[in-house]
């Protein structure tokens, strides 16, 4: 090329914008490379199109999960205090056949809980875990410090979701009484004075 023609490119280059710069720059495209360039965007677009819906339906299997998964949480704890009422009733009731047939009622109701993977939680004897149990008194048990004692309402769980937490008493080590405290802070203080001497 010559001299003169590189110049006067140039000149016309720097007059124009910069996007006109790069359209000058690119060489014309041929009619089979502007097609294939059409295709490679249109199958850029489809790829990300389907991507997005993608996306979208493993968003909203999830969230169908997550909401049938609460609703049964829901409705299987609703049924909990139903359930409960059969131990208290079983506990109360003398007649034989009565028993017998709250016996066999409680045990459907046992195996339509296990189905949903209910499960009771663990709690008297077990070291107390504010997660799993609800306290709402201490005893006075010092081999049994912080360890439940004994269970007042039944817990239950589903997975890693609470449906109820175990309503429980736990156990707690004597505390010195004021008397106490006193005179051994007053048996120090004699034999410091004791020491002085």
């Amino acid at each position: 090329m010559s001299k003169k023609k590189q110049e006067n490119i140039e000149k016309e280059v720097i007059g124009q914008p910069p996007e006109d710069i790069a359209e000058a720059a690119e060489p014309e495209l041929t009619p089979l490379e502007k097609a294939e360039k059409e295709a490679a965007e249109y199958k850029d677009m489809a790829l990300r199109a389907r991507a997005e819906f993608e996306n979208y339906r493993k968003n909203n299997l999830n969230l169908a999960k997550e909401v049938r998964e609460r609703t049964t949480a829901d409705v299987l704890e609703s049924i909990l205090p139903v359930y409960d009422s059969f131990d208290r009733a079983m506990e109360a009731v003398t007649d034989s056949k009565v028993l017998e047939g709250l016996a066999i009622i409680r045990e459907q109701l046992q195996a339509a809980l296990d189905r949903h993977g209910v499960k009771a939680i663990e709690a008297a004897g077990e070291i107390f875990d504010p997660k799993l149990h609800n306290c709402i008194m201490q005893v006075d048990k010092p081999e049994m410090a912080g360890k439940v004692v004994y269970e007042i309402q039944k817990g239950y769980r589903i997975g890693d979701r609470i449906l109820r937490h175990s309503v429980v008493a736990v156990g707690k080590a004597e505390e010195e009484s004021p008397k106490a405290a006193d005179s051994v802070g007053k048996g120090e203080a004699d034999n410091a004075v004791s020491d002085k001497e």
